[in-house]
């Protein structure tokens, strides 16, 4: 009989979720930049109330626009 492997699944488990958030995080890069030229500009921006706010401090390099780079460290979903 085989035994089950906790760590195994405790893997499993984790990648599953975080697939889910990288899923959620792409989705809401897509939505909010609505000119689909790859990035999220400030006014863009605007229209999720917490990446607004936060806009400066994440867009690390300061050329004005979050990359998906920059994005996904914001951790919003």
């Amino acid at each position: 009989m085989k035994k089950f492997n906790f760590d195994t699944a405790a893997l499993v488990f984790c990648s599953i979720a975080a697939f889910g958030f990288a899923q959620a995080a792409d989705d809401l890069f897509v939505t909010l930049d609505t000119n689909s030229d790859g990035v999220i500009s400030k006014v863009e921006a605007q229209s999720h109330e917490q990446l607004s706010k936060l806009f400066d401090a994440l867009d690390l390099d300061k050329n004005g626009v979050l990359s998906g780079e920059e994005f996904v460290a914001t951790g919003l979903k």
